[in-house]
């Protein structure tokens, strides 16, 4: 095996005993998300250091698209393009803006957290070897943000070229987890399992138990999910812009994870052309996502 070591920094929030880790350069990729002292996210040690091989854990960024493409390539504008599942930001160096805190203008994108108290902004734009594999320039501004135990990401989706850029983005966080046959508080109206490509109404519960496949969440209007993923916690809340229209529902059997994952659009999305979020030439999508424990 390759392997690196990689910066890692821990930004605190003491009062409540909350805290996060960010690796700039391993795809700007949150390693831990501690809130009131527990532990949030897993994170396999051994492909975090390798860096040929993809994080499993943390909270990896999913940029410019969230899941898989046939053969890994896709044709744009005539011309045939090959990129990695999720697409490149998670393989990328990130650079650190700031880690004084939010600037004004990103505190009233989401004015629920309006004092931060801990927070760092990092940035990733396109290059040479990015537009190989996706045919557009870009910039990336991300500001994670402590604030009374709730950690909020706020995004900055520029578009820095001439012509306007598809995307849809996501998340992909790895929760630590002990039952897999669980209730999610939600809005979303029905699920797709992969594994037997059916949908079905959503009832409020899902079972992975035995199951390597992924369940897609879809209808949901509210911009929230809630979860108890470690039996006797507290259930974790996810808040996310609009933006976001479904979620993913993943694990591998015999990991103590679940990953729930805010995706724009459901993956392969690139070929359908339906639901792509377009940034407009010179302009910038801002979106939030915030993860807390319920009260």
């Amino acid at each position: 095996m390759n392997s690196s070591t990689f910066r890692i920094i821990q930004i605190n929030e003491a009062q409540t005993n909350s805290s996060f880790s960010i690796a700039p350069e391993r795809g700007g990729i949150m390693t831990s998300l501690v809130l009131n002292g527990r532990e949030l996210l897993f994170m396999n040690q051994a492909t975090f250091q390798d860096k040929n091989t993809n994080v499993r854990g943390g909270n990896p960024v999913l940029f410019p698209i969230s899941g898989q493409l046939e053969d890994g390539q896709y044709e744009w504008g005539g011309q045939t393009y090959r990129m990695n599942n999720h697409g490149v930001a998670r393989d990328m160096a990130w650079d650190v803006v700031d880690t004084a805190g939010a600037g004004e203008s990103q505190q009233r994108e989401h004015p629920q957290n309006p004092h931060p108290a801990a927070a760092i902004t990092l940035s990733v734009h396109s290059t040479p070897e990015t537009i190989r594999s996706y045919p557009f320039e870009f910039e990336l501004l991300f500001t994670y943000t402590l604030n009374e135990a709730v950690l909020t990401i706020q995004q900055e989706y520029r578009n820095t070229g001439d012509e306007d850029m598809p995307i849809y983005a996501g998340f992909h966080p790895y929760f630590l987890c002990d039952n897999l046959n669980m209730e999610y508080e939600t809005d979303a109206v029905s699920m797709f399992n992969g594994q037997n490509s059916q949908e079905s109404p959503f009832s409020g519960k899902v079972d992975l138990t035995g199951n390597d496949s992924t369940v897609l969440l879809r209808g949901a209007k509210s911009g929230m999910i809630s979860f108890k993923p470690i039996a006797g916690e507290r259930a974790i809340t996810m808040t996310y812009g609009p933006e976001f229209k479904y979620t993913m529902l993943w694990t591998i059997q015999g990991q103590p994870f679940i990953c729930v994952e805010p995706w724009m659009a459901r993956s392969q999305e690139i070929y359908r052309g339906q639901e792509l979020v377009w940034v407009r030439a010179g302009e910038s999508l801002h979106t939030f996502l915030t993860i807390g424990l319920e009260s």
